[in-house]
């Protein structure tokens, strides 16, 4: 973050957003937003979950999902083997 100097008398620092840069933060943060801000996030999700190109990565999500558990269960019963 860039840091800004607000007031030469007391020596504090304003944080300033760099939408360039990365942030990060602790899982256990919490975040305010308002239903406005919850409404456009949700409506934007909706619009892009019901496209064609959404709905075919879903569906490929789920067959590998079926697919690891499918191996997974190979494995364990010693039907499939590592390849080395």
């Amino acid at each position: 973050m860039k840091l800004v100097k607000e007031d030469n008398t007391t020596g504090s620092v304003k944080q300033v957003y760099d939408f360039n840069k990365n942030y990060k933060w602790k899982p256990e943060d919490v975040f305010e937003i308002t239903g406005n801000q919850f409404g456009s996030i949700l409506n934007a999700t909706r619009a892009f979950l019901n496209t064609p190109e959404a709905k075919n990565v879903l569906a490929i999500y789920e067959a590998n999902k079926h697919i690891d558990a499918i191996l997974q269960k190979n494995v364990e019963n010693g039907i499939i083997e590592e390849s080395l």
